[in-house]
C-alpha cells in the first residue's frame, strides 16, 4: 500500500490548485447530522445501512466528477481516479458491496482533513474496495438487456490483455453459442475429402490402444499435444492443403500490431514453402488452443483475442474456424461478425474418430471452406471484384489494391474494411451492416438524386452474403452456458488479480464496437428476440427462421468516389479545420435536400479532398451504414427499434443518455447530435493528432467502464469550469491557435450556463452559427 500513501509534488500542486471544500461540503453536513459522535465501526452505528450507503454514495459521486479526480491517474489500471471512483459509485448501488473501505475516506471527510488526505482515503478506498466487491458485468438499459461494447476501441497501447479481455467478454457474451445443433455435419462430413478422413481414421487406430490415445494421458500438456500432433501430422497428413504449426514466442508471428503467442495454428502448404523463417498473421487459416487448465472462460477470451487479430490483418474473413483442447476435452468453435458459436465438447479419447475427423478436416478444408473470400480474387499486387454499376446496373469488375487503408479491430461489429481502387481514383468498401436496415448503396443513391453536396458517390454496389447464409442449417436452441463460463472466468480473474475486470470499452459503435462499432438499438431488439426464443424453449434454425437468435448481418461492397485522405493525414492546421468546416456544409446539405440524417460522425467517417476537383470541399462525409431517413419536420423515422446509433467516443451525451433512462425513450436522434459528435471529433483531433501513441487518450473516459461513468465524464468535461482545465490543457501546441474556437464551439452547443443538450427545431441557426464560427477562426489564420 505504499504506493498509494503518497502523491508526487505536481499532484500536491494540482491539489491546492483545485480546492475540495466546495465539492464535499454537502457530503460533510450529512455525516455531521447522521453521526454527531462520528463514525466507527458500522456494525456500532444506528443508522440506517440504506442511509449510510446513500451518503457514501453522495461523497464518492462528488470526489468523481472533481477536476483533481480526473488528473490524478491511477496506479490499479490505465484510468484516472475519477474512473476509479465511478466504478465505486455504480458498486454502492448494490446491496452486497462492503461499506468498510470507505470508512477512512468518510472519517477524513467527517473530521475536516487536509485535501491531500482526504484524497489519500479515497485512494484507500478504491483499493480495499476493489479487493473485497469485484464489479457487476452487465448494467441494465432501457428495455432490460444489457449494454454491451465491443473492442474496437482499442488500438496501439490498448491492446493489452487486460483490456481485450474485458471488452471481449462484453462483445462476445451475449452472442455466443454452446452446444449448437448440426455443427459437425455441416463442416465435416459429406465434404469431398470424407473419403480421406476415412482411410486416416482407419490406419490411426493402432495409435488408439486401450482408449487412450499413446502419447496423450488423462490431461496431456501442450508439449505432449503438439508433440502428439506433430508426429500424427508426420505420418498421416502429407499433402494436405495446410500444415499445422505452433510458435515458441510471441515474434514468431508478424503482422498484428501485437504480440501473441499461437499455441497451434494452420497456414497453407503454399505458403508454407516459400515462407521466411517468421510466420504472418495473414497466412492464419485455423487457430487453436491447448492447455492442462479446464477454466474454459479464461482460454475461450485468450483465443477470441487471437481471433480478433484474424479478422484485422483478414479483414475480408467471412468466419473462422478455431478450437480448445483443454485436458482431455475438446471443443470447437466458429467466429463471424455475428458472435461464436461451439459444437459439443467432447473427450478426445473416448471418441478417437471424431478427434481424427476434426484434426485432419482443418488440414483438408478449401478456402471456402476455412471462411476465405471466394467473392474477391487477387494475383500479386492487384485484387478483383465485381459490382453492380450505380447507373445502368450492369455487372462490372473493379480492381483494387490489396492492402486496406482502413481496418476496425472487433469481431462482433460491421467488420468495415477499405481499399484503394487501381487508379486510386475511388474506394472499395467491405461492412457487414446490421439485416433490416435500408441499404447504404440506397441512401447514397438517393443523397445524389436529390443533389447533396459533400458527400461521396456511388459507383457500383453488390449485396454478398449474409450471417443467416453462413449458418444455414445449423440450430440455436439458446445461449446455454457461454455467459455464465465467461462470468465465471472474469470472477477467477478479479480474484487473482484484484482486476477491475468491469471496465468496458466501446467498439465505439453503439447500436453496438466497438462497435467500430455495433448499432446498440439493433443489438439490443436482437437480443429481445433471443430472449423469447429461450421463454418458449424452442429451437430456431438459421435455414427456416427469419427471426433468428442472434443478430444478423449483411456483407455488402459499395465501390465510391472520391478517394481522400484520413483526417489524421491532414497538412496543416488550417487544412483540418476546413475539413471540419466542410463536414457541417456536407451535413446540412444531406439533412435539408436528401431528408437524410447521417447519426454516425466520427473521425474514420470523414476524408479529406482536394477542392479544386471535389465542388469545393475540402472535408466529405462517408459511411452512412448507420445513417436514416427523416420526415419533412426533420424527425427521424423509426424502424422499430430505439434509434441509438453512433461510434461511442463521439456520441452525444443526450443519446447516450437515452439508453439508461426509461423516461427519455420518445427521444430521436438529431441533427444536433451529430453536431455535438462533430465537435467532439474536433476536441480529439487537437489532443490525440500529433501524441505519441504509447501515451494514453486523454479522452478515454469517454469510451470506457460502464455507461453511466462515461456520461459523468462527458458531462464533467463539457462544463465550463472541467473544459477550460480538463479538455483545453490537453491541446497539443500546434493546436493553441484553435482554442478560442473550441470555446465557441462548446458555447454554442451546451450554452454558457447549465449544461444544455436539447435540440433547437431551427436547425439552420446551429449549422450557420458553428459555420461562422470555423471561418472566423480561418480568417483569423490567414486562410478564406
Amino acid at each position: 500500500m505504499a504506493a498509494w500513501q503518497s502523491f508526487t509534488d505536481g499532484e500536491y500542486v494540482l491539489i491546492q490548485q483545485f480546492p475540495l471544500r466546495p465539492a464535499v461540503t454537502a457530503s460533510r453536513s450529512s455525516l455531521q447530522k447522521a453521526f454527531p459522535k462520528g463514525l466507527e465501526l458500522l456494525d456500532s452505528l444506528r443508522v440506517p445501512q440504506t442511509e449510510i450507503r446513500e451518503i457514501f454514495s453522495n461523497l464518492v459521486g462528488a470526489l468523481q466528477v472533481h477536476p483533481v479526480a480526473r488528473k490524478l491517474e491511477s496506479q490499479h489500471s490505465n484510468r484516472t481516479i475519477g474512473g476509479e471512483l465511478a466504478l465505486l459509485f455504480e458498486r454502492l448501488d448494490h446491496d452486497d458491496c462492503k461499506l468498510e473501505p470507505f470508512l477512512p475516506l468518510a472519517n477524513a471527510v467527517l473530521s475536516e482533513a487536509s485535501d491531500a488526505d482526504i484524497w489519500k482515503a479515497a485512494v484507500k478506498a478504491i483499493a480495499s474496495s476493489t479487493r473485497i466487491t469485484p464489479p457487476s458485468s452487465f448494467e441494465p438499459t432501457f428495455d432490460g438487456t444489457p449494454h454491451t461494447y465491443s473492442s474496437s476501441s482499442h488500438q496501439g497501447s490498448e491492446q493489452t490483455r487486460r483490456l481485450l479481455d474485458a471488452a471481449l467478454r462484453d462483445e462476445l457474451a451475449d452472442c455466443s453459442f454452446i452446444k449448437v445443433g448440426g455443427f459437425d455435419e455441416k463442416y465435416f462430413e459429406a465434404k469431398p475429402w470424407t473419403a480421406r478422413i476415412s482411410q486416416i481414421c482407419e490406419a490411426a487406430k493402432g495409435q488408439h490402444q486401450n482408449g487412450k490415445w499413446e502419447g496423450l494421458g488423462d490431461s496431456p500438456s501442450e508439449r505432449d499435444m503438439w508433440d502428439w500432433l506433430a508426429e500424427f501430422q508426420k505420418e498421416h497428413l502429407q499433402n494436405t492443403p495446410s500444415i499445422y504449426y505452433t510458435t515458441e514466442s510471441p515474434k514468431d508471428l508478424e503482422g498484428s500490431g501485437t504480440d501473441r503467442q499461437l499455441d497451434i495454428f494452420t497456414k497453407s502448404r503454399s505458403a508454407s514453402a516459400s515462407a521466411e523463417a517468421k510466420h504472418q498473421w495473414a497466412q492464419v487459416r485455423v487457430i487453436g488452443e491447448l492447455s492442462k487448465s479446464e477454466n474454459f472462460g479464461a482460454k475461450f477470451l485468450q483465443l477470441a483475442r487471437y481471433a480478433r487479430d484474424v479478422f484485422t490483418v483478414q479483414p475480408t474473413r467471412t468466419f473462422l474456424h478455431a478450437f480448445l483442447i483443454l485436458g482431455n476435452t475438446m471443443e470447437l468453435i466458429v467466429f463471424d461478425r455475428a458472435g461464436s458459436y461451439s459444437a459439443e465438447h467432447f473427450n478426445i479419447h473416448n471418441e478417437p474418430d471424431r478427434f481424427i475427423r476434426v484434426i485432419a478436416g482443418y488440414a483438408l478444408m478449401s478456402d471456402e471452406e476455412l471462411g476465405l473470400p471466394g467473392f474477391i480474387h487477387c494475383t500479386g499486387e492487384q485484387c478483383w471484384i465485381t459490382a453492380d454499376d450505380s447507373v445502368d446496373g450492369l455487372a462490372r469488375r473493379y480492381g483494387f489494391r490489396p492492402l486496406p487503408i482502413a481496418v476496425r479491430r472487433a469481431i462482433v461489429s460491421r467488420g468495415t474494411c477499405c481499399y484503394s481502387t487501381s487508379d486510386g481514383l475511388a474506394v472499395v468498401k467491405f461492412s457487414w451492416s446490421p439485416a433490416g436496415r435500408k441499404p447504404e448503396a440506397q441512401l447514397l443513391q438517393r443523397a445524389q438524386s436529390r443533389g447533396v453536396e459533400g458527400v461521396a458517390r456511388l459507383l457500383a454496389s453488390r449485396r454478398i452474403m449474409s450471417v443467416a447464409d453462413l449458418r444455414r442449417s445449423l440450430t440455436f436452441a439458446a445461449q446455454r452456458q457461454m455467459q455464465s463460463r465467461l462470468t465465471d472466468a472474469q470472477n477467477s480473474q478479479s480474484r487473482s488479480s484484484s482486476l477491475l475486470s468491469g471496465s468496458r470499452d466501446a467498439d465505439g459503435r453503439l447500436g453496438r464496437s466497438k462497435r467500430k462499432n455495433l448499432d446498440a438499438a439493433e443489438r439490443s431488439s436482437s437480443k429481445r428476440s433471443r430472449s423469447n426464443s429461450q421463454v418458449r424453449g424452442t429451437e430456431i434454425t438459421a435455414k427456416d427462421s427469419m427471426d433468428h437468435p442472434f443478430q444478423d448481418r449483411v456483407l455488402s461492397c459499395v465501390i465510391i468516389a472520391p478517394a481522400g485522405r484520413p483526417l489524421s493525414q491532414y497538412i496543416s492546421v488550417s487544412e483540418l479545420l476546413c475539413a471540419l468546416r466542410d463536414i457541417v456544409k456536407a451535413h446540412r446539405s444531406l439533412f435539408e435536400k436528401g431528408k437524410i440524417l447521417h447519426r454516425d460522425i466520427s473521425e474514420n467517417n470523414i476524408i479529406i479532398t482536394d477542392p479544386l476537383v471535389n465542388d469545393g470541399f475540402t472535408g466529405m462525409l462517408i459511411d452512412m451504414d448507420l445513417a436514416t431517413t427523416v420526415g419533412e419536420d426533420g424527425t427521424t423515422n423509426r424502424s422499430g427499434a430505439q434509434a441509438m446509433t453512433g461510434t461511442l467516443k463521439f456520441m452525444a451525451i443526450e443519446i447516450l443518455e437515452m439508453g439508461l433512462r426509461d423516461a427519455r425513450r420518445d427521444i430521436r436522434h438529431t441533427y444536433r447530435h451529430d453536431m455535438e459528435s462533430l465537435f467532439y471529433v474536433f476536441l480529439s483531433a487537437c489532443i490525440n493528432f500529433g501524441r505519441s501513441a504509447k501515451r494514453p487518450d486523454p479522452l478515454r473516459s469517454w469510451y470506457t467502464d460502464s455507461y453511466k461513468s462515461m456520461i459523468r465524464a462527458k458531462r464533467g468535461d463539457m462544463e465550463r469550469g472541467g473544459f477550460e482545465f480538463l479538455v483545453l490543457t490537453e491541446f497539443g501546441s500546434q493546436f493553441e491557435c484553435a482554442k478560442g474556437l473550441a470555446s465557441r464551439l462548446r458555447e454554442l452547443l451546451f450554452h454558457k450556463g447549465d449544461l444544455f443538450t436539447q435540440t433547437d427545431r431551427d436547425h439552420s441557426r446551429l449549422y450557420g452559427q458553428i459555420i461562422d464560427a470555423f471561418d472566423q477562426t480561418l480568417k483569423e489564420m490567414g486562410r478564406p
